[in-house]
């Protein structure tokens, strides 16, 4: 540990000697090499404790830190949370799938019984039909073509193919139920009384599901990026008069949606409400992650997929299932990028005691945090929880590991020193510091590494 140290100041130095402001996070190289072997606890001396007492958590931890320049302050006052066992392992992951039966269930599940339907198989009535031809034939006389056509004989080309199917066409929607058998990506559709309702859109390691898509780009808010509050969203606790729906219920609804479509190895980790002013419309989200021995991988905003080119991994987003709640009940659910456990690498892990752990995030915590040099930056940290999280490695291109690490999360407040306009980004679920608790590197959570 004492190596650990002593590696993070010199390079902290070195980084100062360079260039004033801002200070870059030291760790950055990690020992890929190496981890499964720190990670190897000496089976004659496994400890007969909870975590908490081998690695000497507080249950409260109350800090004030700040970084050199004084533009970024971190405040911590947190509970700690380590889980209720006496080890933790490490497990390998790879890429998951979904089936034809795993689609056919939450297309059962999400659509109540509807029929699913196959939106490239739809046979288009004589009015449809008409309706495109007198479009082309305008489009023809104008001689404004679409970007779809070359030249008029294409235009002309097209008239003759529909209107020859316009003798054969029905007078009636006509709809095919899908068969489930085509090739990944693929869509379906619900209907009620032929009018469609649902979307259900399944690629191998995707499935999505929107009831409403007219609310879909409303919600694009706190489906990409970190849903903080805004002009346009609204953080709540109780949309009871929005939804029709108590907390309490909505999360009943969930859990109940999650047990119908068998996700068993998942289980809901998180929770929040918001009210999307320019849509007019509330939501509950419930977020699910993967259990391991009953303990949780910690869920954060982040995705894992971002891109850099000298990444040591392809961009490889992290498993979780994200369930919202309206009015209408369950209007939106993704789940994403399924794991499929290949092995155990240690049943036990060797970890940092939580004093060796506090050293580092005591030092870098200002540091990771200090990205803009033109704000002053305050970071109030109100969790610090040791969970799992599944980081990548140089040389597996089609596996990851899931390992403990240390998150320090919170709220945070930036204020431009010029300008002096200020952002604030007051969603609980991001972490400002993420710390592998086997050798104390710093993992960037957008990388996965």
């Amino acid at each position: 540990m004492k190596k650990i140290i002593i590696a993070l100041l010199a390079a902290l130095l070195l980084l100062t000697a360079c260039q004033p402001t801002p200070e870059a996070a030291v760790v950055v190289q990690k020992d890929f090499g190496q981890l499964t072997e720190k990670a190897k606890l000496d089976e004659s001396h496994v400890p007969d404790l909870l975590l908490s007492e081998s690695l000497k958590a507080p249950k409260t931890l109350h800090k004030a830190l700040e970084n050199k320049q004084g533009n970024v302050k971190v405040y911590i006052e947190a509970d700690v949370t380590v889980p209720d066992a006496k080890g933790l392992p490490m497990i390998r992951v790879g890429h998951g799938s979904f089936t034809r039966d795993d689609i056919r269930r939450f297309a059962d599940v999400l659509f109540n019984g509807a029929m699913p339907l196959d939106p490239n198989n739809k046979k288009y009535t004589k009015s449809m039909i008409q309706e495109s031809i007198d479009r082309l034939i305008k489009m023809r006389e104008s001689g404004d073509l679409d970007m779809k056509y070359e030249s008029v004989e294409q235009v002309d080309a097209d008239i003759a193919e529909l209107m020859a199917k316009l003798e054969t066409a029905p007078d009636t929607m006509d709809v095919a139920e899908h068969d489930f058998r085509q090739e990944f990506p693929f869509s379906l559709q619900a209907t009620e009384d032929f009018a469609a309702i649902s979307n259900l859109f399944c690629q191998e390691e995707v499935i999505e599901y929107c009831k409403n898509l007219n609310r879909y780009a409303a919600m694009s808010l706190v489906l990409v990026g970190t849903p903080d509050s805004s002009p346009f969203l609204n953080i709540k606790s109780d949309l009871s008069a929005e939804t029709g729906y108590t907390p309490e219920e909505a999360y009943a609804l969930a859990m109940q949606t999650a047990d119908r479509l068998n996700i068993t190895d998942l289980a809901c980790t998180g929770q929040r409400a918001y009210f999307l002013t320019e849509g007019g419309f509330g939501v509950y989200e419930f977020m699910f992650t993967r259990m391991v021995n009953n303990i949780p991988v910690t869920f954060t905003n982040d995705i894992g997929n971002q891109f850099n080119p000298n990444s040591v991994h392809v961009s490889w987003e992290y498993e979780m299932l994200r369930l919202f709640i309206d009015e209408t009940g369950v209007c939106y659910l993704k789940y994403a990028s399924p794991y499929a456990i290949e092995e155990t690498v240690s049943e036990q892990v060797n970890m940092l005691s939580f004093e060796e752990v506090w050293q580092i995030a005591e030092l870098m915590l200002p540091i990771v945090n200090d990205r803009f040099t033109d704000y002053n930056i305050t970071i109030n940290i109100n969790s610090v929880k040791l969970g799992f999280m599944r980081i990548v490695e140089e040389g597996y291109p089609n596996s990851g590991l899931l390992v403990p690490v240390w998150d320090f999360m919170g709220t945070c407040t930036r204020q431009h020193s010029g300008r002096g306009t200020t952002d604030k980004a007051d969603d609980p679920y991001t972490s400002y510091l993420t710390i592998n608790a086997i050798d104390g590197s710093i993992i960037d959570r957008a990388l996965g590494y």
